[in-house]
């Protein structure tokens, strides 16, 4: 007889990702968990002739780059470097590894914390690092003497926080107050700073012959503009000068087409659906004289995989991949995610991948690509892909341990909405259920709200079904993947969505005799927790709830997460001073006296997205009105707590929220 899915199901499964190509040798990372160390480990394997080989073991390998000499790839591997990095000190030590085997040995260490590094032809490296004022500051003071810096560092901590610019912090990173991402070049001896000390430098792409490169540069010492300006850099003079001239907008990405052109992925300013929700437009841009030309204002294409899950570990999305005459992307798709191709010459796109699931990230390979992706029901593993779109999956790292596991295939749902178009969901029914038998039911709602739920493998839902739970999901307006007139809910947070997903619940219902009507709870996280708690503010049907790193009270939020000021503006359409009202009127923390649901409140104590205060908020309104509640504040989490959190407390917060609902719901 097999397992059902446990609590630790996602520690068991191996995640490879972050795929590279040197010829016909495929090398890639593979990440997994070790709850007992409570931590994450990757390490480094090659793809060769139908064969996978593990080239590392150290578990400390997170990125790396193919040279010529070897493979190289940033990791601090003895206990002063790694004290040194902790106390705050600037530093990165590269490692090689000889393609040939044998022990990796230090290649070069810069006093700099770089996040992207791209080598160049002759030993140089384009890298792009964090630059903190603060930390600067401390070190002109001290005469560069290193130890007195990282005291006066220490004392500042232990003492203050000082903000005077927005955004001042950021989930997953802290306070940012004065701290930058430059532009570096260093020529083999000397490093030189290449951008603006008080601009961010986004991703840079590098064209074929590495003597270019493009990246964006957003400007602020007070409050960082959503709006950006694409650049470009002569390597071999370090002369930057702008790319081109787009509209005023946000720009996402952008790859070389050739030596002359760019494509560039932007959202205008003045965007209908505006800048969260819409999809963005593709633009050629001439180099050579600036002009921009519209390739696709559609907004039908996302370019990029939006779809929501806990088991997508690891990959990265490398956005406009161009080889050729062609340009390729991921892209969301009716609930599923595909590569896509773009001809440059016939201006027409082609959806390549045919297979349902999920694709997460793809380089060219061959004559087609090589790619991660989810299908039938298994985690993530490697697949070649012809152009014509044929798949060959070469891992199995996952197959032994699937083997044992009872797993449910979601059902797909359909219905038609009072707005008269089609909601698509699905239903897992609970392992072993018998028929004519009715069981409890949860309803799981997704971030985004700009996201979507696809059919492919998700823990939580696994492990309720295993628990005896029926568990529904579906993709409500606002969700990704449709365009972006559909993802627009701006100015409508409560309404069209809520009467989507309500319609989608009774139609489940109706359809699915198993389902319990009398025994549902409703759960989600982010955009699927301001839900929770609109839900529980709304309606009596449910008899249990779990919201997870919510929304409360849009005008507290606006002006406490990292993206509140613009993100709250943008979605709300308005702002705590033109329009407390409609703020107020679209928050759940107004309707938190009519609840009656027992509600479990999750958040993280630096989640700097949806911050804790919207939880306790909700949580001191339902105690102060009588209605059973409860609150985990999960310690040095943020609001990746259910994706890459620490393995214990993804483990503590899935056992919290089925607590929870056994409580209410298996009564």
């Amino acid at each position: 007889m097999k397992e059902t899915i446990g609590l630790d199901f996602f520690a068991k499964l191996q995640y490879p990702c972050h795929l590279a190509a040197r010829g016909k040798t495929l090398y890639f990372l593979c990440k997994r968990v070790d709850v007992s160390r409570n931590a994450y480990d990757s390490d480094l394997y090659r793809w060769t002739d139908g064969k996978t080989t593990k080239l590392t073991s150290t578990g400390d390998v997170r990125t790396f780059a193919l040279l010529d000499e070897g493979i190289v790839f940033p990791t601090l591997r003895n206990e002063k470097d790694k004290k040194a990095a902790k106390d705050g000190q600037p530093l990165t030590v590269f490692q090689l590894l000889p393609y040939d085997g044998g022990e990796a040995r230090e290649y070069l260490r810069l006093d700099h914390s770089i996040q992207q590094a791209e080598w160049l032809p002759g030993g140089g490296l384009l890298f792009r690092a964090a630059l903190n004022h603060t930390f600067n500051r401390f070190a002109d003071m001290h005469n560069g003497d290193m130890d007195k810096t990282l005291e006066a560092l220490k004392e500042e901590r232990e003492a203050l926080t000082v903000v005077d610019e927005l955004p001042f912090w950021f989930n997953g990173e802290g306070f940012i107050n004065k701290m930058r991402t430059a532009l570096y070049h260093y020529d083999g001896q000397t490093v030189q700073l290449l951008s603006d000390p008080f601009a961010n430098v986004s991703e840079l792409k590098l064209n074929e012959s590495r003597t270019k490169a493009l990246f964006a540069q957003t400007r602020y010492e007070t409050v960082a503009p959503l709006e950006g300006e694409l650049y470009e850099l002569h390597i071999a003079t370090n002369k930057i000068a702008p790319a081109g001239r787009l509209p005023e907008g946000m720009i996402d990405t952008y790859a070389y087409q050739d030596d002359a052109q760019a494509l560039v992925l932007f959202t205008p300013s003045d965007h209908p659906q505006g800048l969260s929700a819409a999809n963005p437009a593709l633009y050629r841009v001439n180099l050579l004289n600036g002009t921009a030309t519209a390739l696709d204002e559609s907004g039908q294409y996302n370019y990029c995989d939006g779809t929501a899950s806990d088991i997508k570990m690891g990959t990265i999305d490398h956005g406009l991949t161009v080889t050729g005459s062609e340009a390729s992307f991921l892209c969301t798709l009716q609930g599923e995610s595909h590569v896509l191709r773009y001809s440059l010459s016939e201006g027409s796109f082609t959806q390549i991948t045919q297979a349902p699931g999920t694709a997460l990230e793809h380089i060219p390979y061959g004559d087609g690509y090589a790619m991660c992706a989810m299908r039938d029901n298994l985690p993530n593993e490697i697949y070649l892909l012809t152009a014509d779109g044929a798949e060959k999956r070469i891992t199995d790292f996952n197959d032994a341990v699937m083997a044992a596991y009872e797993i449910v295939t979601p059902v797909p749902v359909s219905y038609t909405s009072q707005e008269g178009i089609d909601i698509h969901g699905w239903v897992m029914p609970p392992v072993g259920y018998v028929p004519g038998k009715q069981y409890p039911t949860i309803l799981n709602i997704h971030g985004g709200p700009k996201s979507a739920y696809t059919a492919t493998l998700f823990h939580e839902m696994q492990y309720w079904c295993g628990q005896g739970y029926t568990v529904l999901f579906c993709n409500p307006t606002g969700s990704d993947g449709r365009g972006s007139a559909f993802a627009d809910i701006r100015g409508r947070y409560g309404t069209v969505d809520y009467t989507d997903i309500m319609g989608f619940v009774d139609a489940c219902v109706r359809q699915f005799g198993f389902i319990d009507p009398s025994r549902m709870g409703v759960t989600g996280g982010s955009y699927g927790g301001y839900m929770t708690n609109w839900i529980i503010g709304h309606t009596d049907r449910f008899k249990a709830a779990a919201s997870q790193r919510s929304i409360a009270n849009w005008l507290g939020f606006n002006n406490t997460s990292d993206i509140g000021y613009f993100f709250g503006k943008d979605q709300m359409m308005g702002t705590p001073w033109d329009s407390p009202k409609a703020l107020w009127n679209a928050s759940p923390l107004k309707y938190a006296d009519k609840a009656k649901t027992p509600t479990l409140f999750i958040h993280s104590e630096e989640d700097y997205r949806c911050n804790m205060f919207e939880g306790i908020q909700m949580f001191y309104a339902l105690r102060l009105h009588g209605v059973e509640t409860r609150l985990c504040l999960f310690k040095g989490e943020n609001h990746e707590l259910s994706r890459s959190g620490k393995p214990k407390n993804r483990i503590r917060r899935i056992d919290e929220i089925t607590r929870w609902m056994d409580r209410y719901l298996k009564k």
